[in-house]
């Protein structure tokens, strides 16, 4: 995952805006509106930057898991949708894993995933999934 030039430029707005009017010589009624809507601001540009920091440690992760990970393949045995984030379906899926060197098993997972790629989601396909060959439960299903 990369950080784009609008992220940082929202982060930095927020945390200098918020700096800015927390240190601000305001006075009266004005500093007691501006001061606590400062620490606002700069509490949001930290929750940005916690929350890009986050998402960059489980991409690498996931591209981790993908680069050295145990290749095997992941039977849909039932596929549903009940709900959305943002627009786009969260599947539950249960999976039977079939990976070299371990021995089958089901797992359930949900994700969230684009409608056309859940649109084809149905028992008996069969997905390529990479598996974390220290920790068996920690998968990146290949779509």
């Amino acid at each position: 995952m990369q950080i784009n030039r609008i992220g940082i430029g929202l982060v930095v707005s927020f945390g200098v805006a918020g700096l800015a009017l927390i240190v601000a010589l305001i006075s009266g009624e004005a500093g007691w509106i501006l001061k606590p809507d400062g620490a606002i601001w700069l509490v949001v540009a930290l929750g940005m930057t916690y929350f890009t920091r986050r998402q960059q440690d489980k991409a690498a992760h996931r591209d981790w898991v993908f680069q050295n990970g145990l290749k095997g393949a992941a039977t849909v045995v039932k596929a549903s949708s009940h709900a959305t984030v943002n627009g786009l379906p969260l599947i539950s899926l249960v999976l039977d894993l079939k990976m070299p060197g371990l021995e089958d098993r089901r797992v359930k997972r949900r994700l969230v995933m684009s409608v056309f790629a859940a649109n084809r989601l149905e028992p008996g396909l069969v997905l390529p999934v990479d598996v974390n060959p220290e920790d068996p439960d920690d998968l990146v299903l290949l779509r």
